[in-house]
């Protein structure tokens, strides 16, 4: 009696086994077997935007708190000593402030914790995270900035934007990548923001180590009696006024050629 209790009972241990490590399945009347499908893995992310879709992590978010009409109003960028880039020749990879004007209307309807979201343009350098105070024209502050090491900008606004038309700057601190500029020293900076873009012509300087080249082409090899000289001048691209080219050409040994 004892042995057949015990065989009993380790044949529902054994079933029990059996039950949770082989797969629930079922057995359909042609006699194939079904197996129920592993429950959909839920990840963290849309845990907490909602599940999945086309969302962003941004529209997640801010919502309908995110400002998705272009605020920016204007952007300059300068050098170190504050010049226009515009007006100058500057290096290749030299550092620049880019500066930023924006503008909110009377009646936006937006309120404290509302986002402006925008990229800087892939002509400059990856740098570091950088954050601070937004900036409106009479000084005071009207909330925080985050700049991201690839250039995603991210305005921040607090209580005091709503429903006041404000105005302010921002501005930060880029490196040209000079992988970035092909085909000549004049290059365009496009500064895209949501469906409007601002371009900013720039004409660097050359890196030209020579400022001239002159080669001489005879008519023959022997004996020429005729050489074409070719000048090539200002290959760094200068400003001139009044310059005089002087060499040891017949046609200039008086006095050398001058420049209109």
């Amino acid at each position: 009696m004892r042995k057949w209790q015990k065989s009993v009972y380790y044949l529902l241990v054994a079933v029990l086994l059996m039950n949770l490590l082989i797969p629930v399945s079922a057995a359909g009347a042609d006699g194939t077997v079904t197996q129920n499908p592993a429950p959909a893995e839920t990840t963290v992310t849309d845990s907490v935007y909602g599940g999945p879709g086309p969302k962003t992590v941004t529209n997640s978010v801010y919502g309908e708190n995110q400002i998705k009409t272009n605020i920016i109003t204007n952007v300059v960028l300068k050098d170190k000593d504050g010049n226009n880039i515009e007006d100058i020749r500057p290096d290749q990879g030299s550092r620049v402030q880019v500066n930023y004007e924006w503008k909110l209307p009377a009646g936006h309807g937006y309120k404290s914790g509302a986002a402006f979201v925008f990229s800087l343009p892939d002509k400059f350098k990856v740098d570091r995270m950088l954050t601070g105070d937004l900036t409106i024209n009479d000084g005071g502050t009207i909330g925080a900035y985050e700049v991201t090491p690839e250039g995603q900008v991210t305005f921040t606004f607090n209580e005091g934007i709503e429903d006041e038309e404000i105005a302010g700057y921002f501005y930060v601190w880029r490196e040209f990548e000079e992988s970035k500029f092909n085909g000549g020293t004049k290059q365009e900076i496009i500064f895209h923001v949501g469906d409007d873009q601002i371009i900013i012509p720039i004409h660097f300087k050359s890196d030209n180590s020579s400022e001239m080249d002159k080669k001489g082409l005879a008519d023959k090899g022997m004996n020429p009696g005729e050489i074409t000289w070719t000048v090539d001048f200002n290959k760094g691209e200068k400003a001139i006024k009044k310059r005089r080219i002087q060499g040891y050409a017949a046609c200039w040994s008086h006095g050398g050629h001058e420049l209109d």
